[in-house]
């Protein structure tokens, strides 16, 4: 057997799995769905019969040959409502995008927020003006 710090490439691929497997589990565990029902929306997804044994083998450290289809992640991450798996697939570059994409979309709805409270405040100082020069009038 071969020391992963002697063959780099093995060291990635063996952390790129394990990293692979925690997101799986992590996307499970946090989804208000139980493993069965998780199973049951992946299999009206994907049209292919997924079990719970099977998601118990594509996340355990002891199953090395049972790897999560890569074609399966888009429905996992709609089904579980967690997508740092796809995120995690995505390149350094591509997920540099995402995050710039999701900070101008937050810039976005709090300047709008602002907006909105400016025009509510310039709606009740325009009142009150209405009602001072009636007052002196």
């Amino acid at each position: 057997m071969s020391n992963p710090r002697q063959n780099p490439d093995k060291a990635q691929r063996t952390d790129g799995d394990t990293a692979l497997r925690q997101l799986l589990s992590q996307a499970i565990r946090s989804c208000p769905l139980s493993r069965v029902q998780i199973c049951e929306a992946l299999t009206r997804r994907l049209g292919v019969k997924v079990k719970p044994f099977m998601l118990d083998s594509y996340t355990a450290e002891s199953k090395k040959p049972a790897r999560f289809p890569a074609a399966w992640v888009p429905a996992l991450c709609e089904v579980t409502g967690n997508n740092e798996l796809q995120r995690c697939l995505l390149s350094a570059g591509d997920r540099q995008f995402l995050d710039l994409g999701e900070r101008t979309a937050e810039w976005a709805l709090a300047l709008r927020k602002v907006r909105q409270e400016l025009a509510k405040l310039d709606r009740q100082g325009q009142k009150r003006s209405r009602k001072t020069r009636r007052r002196t009038a």
